[in-house]
Formats: C-alpha cells, sequence, structure tokens
C-alpha cells in the first residue's frame, strides 16, 4: 500500500490497492446488471402505453366512422367498374379522416383507386397512430414493380379459420364492416383490431420473395388482417405471402403465394407475453398468450352466441 507521511507525522492513504480498485468494479458491473432489466422493462412498458393510446385513437376514429355512416369502416372497398377494372381502396383509408391525417388525405385522390402513381405520396407517408412503438418501422417493396407503401402494426379482425372461410361472422370482410347492432355477442365481447409485426423482406432472399404481413396500404386481406385460427404469438406458422425473418420463434411462416383464401396470419407483437387488441366497445385490453384457442376464438366472432367474461381473457 503506498503511503505518504504528512507534516504531522501520521501517515495518509495515498490512493486504491488493486484489489481495492478490482472490487469497486465488481460491485459496479453488479449494479449495472441489477439496473439494466429493470430500465428495460421501464422502457417496454412506456412503448405499451404508447401502444395502447394508439389503439385506443383507431377506436375512436372507427365510432366516428359509425356516427357518420352507421356501420364500421370496411374491411377493404372492390367495386368492379369494368371486367378488366376495379375501383380498390384498403382499410386505412376508410379511417384517414378521422385520425387527424389531413395531410395525407388532402394529398390522397379517392376517386382513384389506392395504388395508382398519383397517390404515392400517401401511401409513402409513415403514420404514426399505426406504428408500435415496440416494432420495427417497415417500407413495403413491391415484388413485381409495382408500387411501394409503409406498413403498420394493427390489422382487423378478419375471422377465426382463413381468409377465404371465416368461420363466425367477423366484424369486417370485403366491402363489410359490421354495425353495432352486428356485434351481438356484445361489444366487449368482440376484438376489432389486434396487433400485427412489420415484417421485411427475408434476409438475403430475392427481390421476388416479399413479407407482406403488416402492409396496411393494400385491399387484400391476405397482407395484414388477423385470423384468430392459432393464438396470440403463436409458433404455428403463419401461412400466405411471407417469409422465415431472423426470429423465426416471434415470426414462423409457411410461405404459399397462390389460392389466398387459404391463407391465415395470427396476431403477433414484440411486447412480452401477449398482444393489444382493440374491442368493440372502444376500449383496449392486453390478451396474454396463454388465453385458451377458444377463448380467443370466441373474441373474434361477432355473433357466435359464446358465453364469456373478463375472466375468459
Amino acid at each position: 500500500m503506498n503511503r505518504e507521511r504528512n507534516q504531522g507525522g501520521t501517515t495518509d492513504r495515498g490512493g486504491f490497492t488493486l484489489i481495492e480498485l478490482l472490487v469497486v468494479i465488481a460491485i459496479i458491473a453488479v449494479l449495472i446488471a441489477l439496473l439494466l432489466p429493470a430500465v428495460q422493462s421501464a422502457r417496454e412498458a412506456a412503448r405499451r402505453i404508447q401502444c395502447t393510446n394508439n389503439m385506443k385513437q383507431l377506436g375512436l376514429a372507427l365510432h366516428s366512422y359509425h356516427d357518420v355512416h352507421g356501420r364500421f369502416a370496411p374491411g377493404s372497398i372492390t367495386v368492379a367498374i369494368t371486367p378488366s377494372k376495379d375501383y380498390r381502396q384498403p382499410f386505412v383509408t376508410s379511417l384517414l379522416p378521422f385520425v387527424e391525417l389531413g395531410n395525407v388525405v388532402n394529398a390522397f385522390n379517392y376517386d382513384l383507386s389506392f395504388q395508382t402513381n398519383q397517390n404515392d405520396t400517401s401511401r409513402l407517408t409513415r403514420l404514426a397512430v399505426f406504428d408500435c412503438p415496440s416494432d420495427q418501422k417497415v417500407l413495403f417493396i413491391s415484388d413485381n414493380g409495382g408500387n411501394s407503401d409503409v406498413k403498420g402494426s394493427y390489422g382487423i379482425n378478419w375471422g377465426q379459420n382463413t381468409f377465404g372461410d371465416p368461420g363466425l361472422p367477423a366484424p369486417f370482410a370485403i366491402n363489410y364492416g359490421a354495425s353495432l347492432a352486428e356485434l351481438v355477442d356484445g361489444t366487449s365481447n368482440t376484438f376489432l383490431m389486434a396487433e400485427v409485426l412489420q415484417l421485411p423482406a427475408p434476409p438475403g432472399a430475392a427481390s421476388t420473395v416479399v413479407d407482406r404481413r403488416g402492409r396496411i396500404w393494400t385491399d387484400l386481406s391476405t397482407s395484414y388482417h388477423i385470423n384468430a385460427r392459432n393464438a396470440p404469438n403463436s409458433q404455428v406458422p403463419d401461412y400466405g405471402v411471407c417469409g422465415e425473418q431472423t426470429d423465426p420463434r416471434k415470426a414462423p411462416c409457411t410461405r404459399k403465394t397462390g389460392t389466398p383464401g387459404t391463407h391465415y396470419l395470427s396476431s403477433r407483437s414484440r411486447h412480452p407475453g401477449g398482444v393489444n387488441v382493440l374491442l368493440g366497445d372502444g376500449s383496449v385490453r392486453f390478451i396474454k398468450d396463454s388465453i385458451s384457442l377458444a377463448s380467443w376464438k370466441a373474441l373474434s366472432s361477432r355473433a357466435g352466441g359464446e358465453v364469456l367474461s373478463s375472466d375468459s381473457y
């Protein structure tokens, strides 16, 4: 130990020994190791609250749309104009005027189908209310040289089974959005929207391989709408136009490009333990991954006659 004699004849400590320094460093490392998970948990809690607020805003938008039109916005709009031309709009375009996105609405030409070049500006504008802070922000790049668009973290309830066969009636379908009166099972027992993941094209994949999950700018139900065929964050792979991701535990996929009626996509999020869902009454609930599949399917039907209580989910 280094010591130094002062004018009074006593000795003063001149510094730390190597052992003391190592002990201090070890203590600091332990404290950091203890604090880091707590900090991460606090940040995730804040992100989940923001995600909940986003879904509440979307719920208000849906109910505002209902007040004006007497029913919720249609899952997508497809109107045959001629045998070779359709008028097409995704679900998101119906909500734009009700979520304080005036700039996007002003740039969007509702007289044209959404995929036209004239609507590029709106499709490429990031919609914050559709972005969960825990999720990544992804731009969809077309696989056929067509238009690109931003993705989102919330999809609508398309039923219990597949896109072509929803099983029991769901709140949304092509050219259809339910009215409150048609939520026969009760507004608090039917979910309207749930979380999905924004996923990029699989790493290292060819330019023609895309992952359509989370693509809100599409009128095809096979891109981002939710099926309750499997529980939230299920390890059963999604089935559709998708690809294996860097973390397949969170987003497993069996790629299928044809027969879209057989596709199905599960609700998924990056929140530990579950997903946020928007119920028909406008409230948002956190549904755990451990929910029974029967209860999850019952929440997806609007007129299935199932008996549910808050204890079920």
